[in-house]
C-alpha cells in the first residue's frame, strides 16, 4: 500500500497492525512527513468542519472517513440520506396532509438523532508523528490525534507536530500537556527534556514549567526540567525566561539560563568569562563561582554554580551559613577576592589556602560561615600562581 492509501487508511480507521506500522516506520523517517502529515490532518478536520450537514462549525472527531471512504460519523446520519431528505422536502407535494405529516416525522426522526449523537470529543491541537507515548492514560503509537489539555508521557524519544510546522522532540519519560490551540499554543511540561523548532508565530508560544514560563516568537531551543530547576537553551531566536519570583531575562542564540527556586535566573553566554575554555595546565585560572553550605563546605544542592545575573532568594535556601567559593586551576595559589554591594567595597582579601572561598577560613581550617544581606553584589576574582597573575573574572548576583 502506497503512502497515500495508508495515510487515507489511518483517517478511515480501516488499517490493520501491519499497515498501521508501516505509517509509522514512515513518519519516524523523516521530518518532512510528519509535518507533511499533520498539515493534512488539520486540512481534514477543516474539510470535515466545512460538509457539516447543518453548515455550522464544531468540535470533529479527530479522524472521520476520508474522501474515498463512506462518510460516515459517529452516532450521525449518513450524508447520502440527508440529501434523500433534502430531495424529499424540495419536491412540491400533490397531498400538502401527507406532506406535512412527513415533515413532522422527519422533525422528530432528527431530533432523536441528536439527541442519541455523544458528546463530541475535544479538538486536536497538534500530532504525536513519531514514537510511543502514553496519551490520556492510554498507550499510544504514533500516528495520533492530541487534544488539548489531555497529559502526555513520552516512553521513548517521541516527536509531536503541529500544522503550522512547530515540532516538540521529547525526550523519554518527558512529561506535558497542550493546552490552547494551534495558533495561541501553551504547553505545560512537567518533567523532561523538550527540543522544539517554532516557526515565527501569530501569537507567543508559551511554556510553562515549574520554575518558571518561556515566551518564544520563533526559535529553535531545548528546555529541561529537573527536580530543582529549568534550563533553557537555546540555538538560534530569542526567548524570555520569566521566573516564579519575577525575575526575567531575554536568551539569545548561544545562550542558556536557569529558573529554580534559589538562583531565579541566570543567563550566560558561549563566551561568558565565567565559563571560559580550559586553561593551560600550570595557568592560574578560575572556571567558575560555587554557592557552599559553610558547615559542609558542599555546595547548596542544585545550586552549586552560581551564574551573572543570579538571584539568591534566602528563604528558599536550606542554610544561611554560607560562602562562595572559586573554583580554581590546579595551578591557582592564591585568589585575590574584591566583593562590593550597593557599589560599596565589603570585603577585600587574598585567599592563599584552597578551598579559595570570598569570607575566608576560621583559624583552624574551616569555611567562614557569612549570611549575606540583601542587596546587589559584584564579586571580582584573580588567580594568582606565584608572579604571574591570571585573568580576573567578575560575578554579579542579586541576594534577597
Amino acid at each position: 500500500m502506497d503512502t497515500e492509501a495508508l495515510i487515507a487508511g489511518w483517517f478511515d480507521g480501516d488499517l490493520d497492525q501491519r499497515e498501521a506500522s508501516a505509517l509509522s516506520a514512515w513518519l519516524s523517517a523523516d521530518r518532512a512527513h510528519a509535518l507533511r502529515f499533520a498539515r493534512m490532518a488539520q486540512a481534514h478536520r477543516a474539510l470535515h468542519v466545512a460538509l457539516r450537514p447543518d453548515g455550522a462549525a464544531g468540535v470533529v472527531p479527530g479522524r472521520t472517513r476520508s474522501a474515498n471512504g463512506a462518510h460516515r460519523e459517529r452516532g450521525r446520519p449518513s450524508r447520502p440520506t440527508l440529501r434523500v431528505a433534502r430531495r424529499r422536502r424540495a419536491r412540491p407535494g400533490r397531498f400538502p396532509l401527507a406532506a406535512a405529516l412527513a415533515a413532522v416525522a422527519a422533525t422528530i426522526a432528527v431530533a432523536l438523532i441528536v439527541a442519541r449523537e455523544p458528546s463530541p470529543a475535544p479538538p486536536s491541537v497538534a500530532w504525536l508523528v513519531a514514537g510511543r507515548a502514553v496519551v490520556a492514560d492510554a498507550a499510544a503509537t504514533a500516528p495520533v490525534a492530541i487534544a488539548a489539555g489531555v497529559a502526555i508521557r513520552a516512553d521513548g524519544a517521541a516527536t509531536i507536530a503541529y500544522a503550522d510546522g512547530t515540532t516538540i522532540a521529547l525526550d523519554a519519560g518527558s512529561r506535558l500537556a497542550l493546552d490552547g490551540d494551534a495558533v495561541a499554543k501553551r504547553i505545560r511540561l512537567d518533567a523532561g527534556a523538550i527540543g522544539m523548532d517554532v516557526p515565527p508565530q501569530a501569537s507567543a508560544l508559551r511554556i510553562a514549567s515549574p520554575h518558571g514560563d518561556a515566551e518564544i516568537l520563533g526559535t529553535l531551543f531545548t528546555l529541561d526540567v529537573a527536580a530543582h530547576r529549568t534550563r533553557l537553551d537555546v540555538v538560534h531566536g530569542r526567548v524570555r525566561l520569566t521566573a516564579k519570583g519575577g525575575a526575567s531575562a531575554v536568551v539569545g542564540a548561544g545562550e542558556w539560563a536557569e529558573a529554580g527556586p534559589v538562583l531565579a535566573t541566570v543567563v550566560r553566554r558561549a563566551s561568558d568569562p565565567a565559563r571560559p575554555p580550559p586553561p593551560a595546565a600550570d595557568a592560574p585560572a578560575i572556571s567558575g563561582f560555587t554557592l557552599v553550605d559553610a558547615a559542609t563546605r558542599a555546595a547548596i544542592p542544585a545550586h552549586g554554580p552560581i551564574g551573572d545575573g543570579a538571584i539568591m532568594d534566602l528563604a528558599a535556601l536550606p542554610t544561611r551559613a554560607l560562602n562562595i567559593r572559586a573554583d580554581a586551576s590546579p595551578a591557582t595559589t592564591s585568589v585575590d577576592f574584591h566583593l562590593s554591594r550597593d557599589g560599596i567595597l565589603v570585603e577585600h582579601r587574598r585567599e592563599d589556602f584552597a578551598p579559595f572561598c570570598v569570607m575566608g577560613d576560621t583559624p583552624n581550617g574551616d569555611v567562614k560561615a557569612w549570611t549575606p544581606a540583601p542587596g546587589a553584589y559584584v564579586l571580582r576574582a584573580t588567580p594568582i600562581a606565584g608572579p604571574r597573575r591570571g585573568e580576573a573574572i567578575e560575578l554579579r548576583f542579586v541576594v534577597r
